[in-house]
């Protein structure tokens, strides 16, 4: 089996897939959990890490914000030959919890007792998920990013089968 890395860009996605590797039905396959934002870092800074024949390598994206196309290009074209999944949130994390918890985003915010982003973020890290989403669909979670991909003629790796 091959070992799994995800690569996440802000700290509220590290703490949903800590909580999606250590729910009751291991929602996502265990691996390690790495800081990298494909937009923003250059992939050299890790490049030499990385396996091509043994690792699965998952990189989750933001698409609300699209800067430095240039450098995300450059990015995935250094990455060819490695097992790599991109996995697309349409616009950021706070929509797709919207989205899988069939709320607004201020009914998200008031959830977590928050009046803006940036509170929601804090709460979120430091919140008990496993209490807070029990009544949204994992399965709907980070389902439709396949748009951006293909609007930006951007293909996964063969051997992505990332599904939820």
């Amino acid at each position: 089996m091959k070992s799994i890395t995800y690569f996440y860009e802000g700290e509220t996605e590290k703490a949903l897939l800590n909580f999606l590797k250590h729910t009751d039905n291991n929602k996502i396959r265990p691996g390690k959990v790495k800081k990298f934002n494909l937009w923003q870092d250059k992939i050299g800074t890790i490049l030499r890490k990385l396996s091509k024949k043994t690792e699965l390598y998952y990189f989750i994206i933001d698409t609300d914000t699209v800067t430095n196309i240039q450098l995300f290009e450059d990015n995935l074209k250094k990455l060819k030959g490695y097992n790599v999944c991109l996995i697309v949130q349409n616009e950021n994390l706070e929509d797709e919890l919207s989205y899988m918890c069939a709320q607004t985003e201020k009914q998200l915010f008031a959830e977590f007792s928050a009046c803006n982003k940036d509170e929601f973020t804090r709460k979120f890290i430091q919140a008990n998920l496993s209490g807070k989403l029990k009544n949204c669909d994992l399965n709907k979670l980070w389902s439709r990013g396949n748009s951006f991909l293909q609007k930006n003629n951007i293909k996964n790796s063969k051997n992505c089968q990332y599904k939820l």
